[in-house]
């Protein structure tokens, strides 16, 4: 469900946009949160959902960004947000 998700969020962005999903947890087995995917899992999918052919995503921009622990409660402990960007239409 994870990958129909972000492939969603993906179709709405314009060229050249950019992509942030936020405050994602690990996979519940590792965590018991409500369940995400792992930082390893979104250049996977890049590849395996073709969000590089298929949506126009840079596989390059793919950014992993950890919460600050300064800041982390535990309600948000362990999860981060991704950035994505996608590529602009070339005329």
């Amino acid at each position: 469900w994870f990958a129909l998700w972000a492939s969603q969020m993906i179709s709405l962005v314009k060229p050249g946009g950019i992509v942030i999903i936020e405050s994602i947890s690990q996979p519940r087995c590792d965590v018991g949160d409500w369940g995400g995917v792992t930082k390893e899992w979104w250049a996977q999918a890049i590849q395996e959902y073709e969000w590089d052919t298929q949506l126009g995503i840079d596989p390059t921009s793919l950014e992993i960004i950890d919460f600050d622990p300064l800041t982390q409660n535990e309600y948000i402990h362990d999860r981060y947000n991704v950035k994505l960007t996608k590529r602009k239409l070339i005329p």
